[in-house]
């Protein structure tokens, strides 16, 4: 590979590997268990019981469940906030939540980097949050601590005719704020 490539094919290798690495951070940053990764959002405010709500598959998520997770939030940290939810959960779930007269609360709005606002507030979608499952919070309210910045590395097997690309990065993560975070969960 390294004899008969160029380097923009050596660049795009390593830029791949450092892009999953990344996702692998943000899945971190939402379910990580705290156990050699970083402690995610869902772990650490699982035991946070005035920051959870949850609905039924039955009645589902509506206007008032809605007003709940938004009145959990500190005020400090309400300007920043941001709906999280998997992509399933944006269009079946909080897309379709409308008030008495059937006009639906969320509004598609590309602009402030989601796909739609509730209430004024951003609705992004993020694989990494578990189906069913809101997180509407502020990301200032979660600090990554980084110990040794991402790095890429190539190894060689002459023998087997192989050459290995790895990243490396020390990193940890927690919540800072609980009052920055409200989890909405859905239940059977």
């Amino acid at each position: 590979l390294e004899a008969m490539s160029i380097p923009a094919l050596l660049d795009y290798l390593k830029t791949e590997i450092v892009e999953r690495v990344g996702a692998e951070l943000g899945r971190q940053a939402i379910n990580g268990n705290g156990v050699k990764e970083m402690t995610g959002v869902l772990t650490a405010m699982s035991t946070v019981t005035s920051q959870q709500s949850t609905y039924t598959a039955a009645t589902g998520i509506d206007y008032a469940k809605i007003l709940e997770v938004v009145g959990k939030l500190g005020a400090k940290h309400a300007s920043n906030a941001v709906f999280y939810a998997d992509n399933a959960t944006v269009w079946t779930k909080l897309a379709s939540i409308v008030d008495g007269e059937g006009r639906p609360y969320f509004i598609a709005d590309t602009t402030a980097g989601g796909v739609g606002r509730i209430l004024g507030f951003p609705v992004k979608v993020d694989s990494s949050v578990p189906a069913g499952t809101v997180i509407f919070g502020d990301a200032k309210g979660y600090v990554i601590n980084t110990n040794e910045a991402i790095s890429t590395e190539s190894s060689r097997d002459i023998k087997a005719r192989k050459t290995g690309f790895s990243a490396y990065t020390i990193v940890d993560g927690n919540v800072t704020h609980e009052k920055a975070f409200s989890i909405l969960v859905g239940t059977v």
